[in-house]
C-alpha cells in the first residue's frame, strides 16, 4: 500500500511485552538491522515525551535510540564484523509521540494523507481494537455520542478516516499546511549548531 520494498524484517517478538526483553538484547537486535540495512534515517518513538503508556512503544524508542547512537562505533558489538556487518552512521532521527514535545520539524502530508489512511485500515486488528477501546472508553464516560456508540469494529474505516484527519490538519494549522505530521527531530548528533558559528546552515532536508 506505501510502495515501500517488500522486504521488511519483522524481529519476532511478542506484541506487548517488550518490557520483558533486556534493553541490552533489543539493543543489540536493533544495532544489527541498522548495520545491515544502512539507513540514513530513524523513525521511532520517542523514548523521553512524557504520558506514553504503552510498553512496547517505551522499549523499542529507547533500545533503537541507542542502537543509532552508538552503531558507528566499531567496540559496540565487534561480533557483528563476523556476519559481515560494518559501523554504520545514522545522521538523521525522527522522533514521533502521542503528547510530543520539542517539536521542530513539520512535515506537509497533504498529497499523501489518502495513502497513510489506506495503509494505516490495512492494520485490521489493529483498527478493530481501536474502535472497541473508543466505546469502552465511551461507555465508561457517561457521554452519549451515537456516532461511536453504534459504530461495527468491522466497519472501521469512517471513523478512523474522520479521526487521522482531524489530528493531521490539527498539527497542519500550525504550519500552514492542510494536513501534517509533527516531530522531534535530531540531525547529526547537533553538529548544525558547531556549523553556525562558521556561518553554515544545514538545508532543511538532506
Amino acid at each position: 500500500m506505501l510502495g515501500v520494498s517488500p522486504d521488511i524484517e519483522f524481529l519476532g517478538y511478542e506484541d506487548g511485552r517488550l518490557s520483558e526483553t533486556p534493553l541490552n538484547e533489543l539493543r543489540e537486535r536493533c544495532m544489527r538491522t541498522i548495520r545491515k540495512h544502512k539507513p540514513d534515517i530513524l523513525f521511532t518513538w520517542d523514548p523521553f515525551t512524557p504520558y506514553e503508556d504503552h510498553q512496547d512503544h517505551r522499549s523499542i524508542g529507547l533500545a533503537a535510540t541507542e542502537a543509532a547512537s552508538f552503531s558507528h562505533f566499531p567496540l559496540y558489538h565487534p561480533e557483528h564484523r563476523e556476519d559481515g556487518l560494518e559501523p554504520h552512521y545514522v545522521g538523521e532521527r525522527y522522533f514521533f509521540a502521542k503528547s510530543p514535545r520539542d517539536v521542530n520539524k513539520t512535515v506537509d502530508i497533504s498529497d499523501t494523507i489518502d495513502r497513510k489512511i489506506d495503509a494505516l485500515c490495512e492494520h485490521v486488528c489493529q483498527m478493530e481494537m481501536t474502535v472497541m477501546d473508543l466505546q469502552a472508553q465511551l461507555a465508561a464516560s457517561g457521554l452519549d455520542l451515537p456516532q461511536l456508540k453504534n459504530t461495527d469494529p468491522k466497519d472501521y474505516r469512517p471513523l478512523i478516516d474522520a479521526r487521522i484527519r482531524a489530528w493531521a490538519a490539527s498539527t497542519g494549522r500550525a504550519g500552514g499546511f492542510d494536513y501534517a505530521e509533527e516531530f522531534r527531530r535530531v540531525r547529526f548528533g547537533g553538529i548544525d549548531r558547531f556549523a553556525r558559528t562558521t556561518g553554515q546552515e544545514l538545508p532543511d532536508d538532506v
